[in-house]
């Protein structure tokens, strides 16, 4: 069985925690950092996903050069980035893989 993996990345331990549990409940192992060095870290690992702040600049960066489908968290609703106010099942859907209806 192959096992999706997810890399959650932000600063505050609250919001990993919530998107830890959501990607969790879709099917993924996840592995949490709060910094840009323990992003790069974990992106050594190639995860399937990750989930990262918008504040991580070099942490996003190096997400978006690899393999692995990058979603950025952030306060701006732009093409790419969840918005932190985002509901649930926006952030549930987006981390699934689909398009939510707007």
């Amino acid at each position: 069985m192959n096992v999706r993996t997810a890399l959650i990345a932000h600063p505050f331990p609250i919001v990993v925690d919530a998107l830890a549990a959501i990607a969790a409940g879709a099917g993924y192992a996840v592995t949490r950092a709060n910094d840009a060095a323990a992003v790069t870290a974990a992106l050594a690992a190639q995860p399937d996903l990750a989930v990262v702040a918008a504040g991580l600049d070099d942490a996003t960066v190096a997400a978006r050069n690899g393999n692995t489908r990058t979603l950025v968290i952030g306060d701006v609703d732009r093409d790419g980035t969840i918005v932190l106010t985002a509901s649930v099942e926006r952030v549930a859907a987006a981390i699934a893989g689909e398009r939510p209806a707007t």
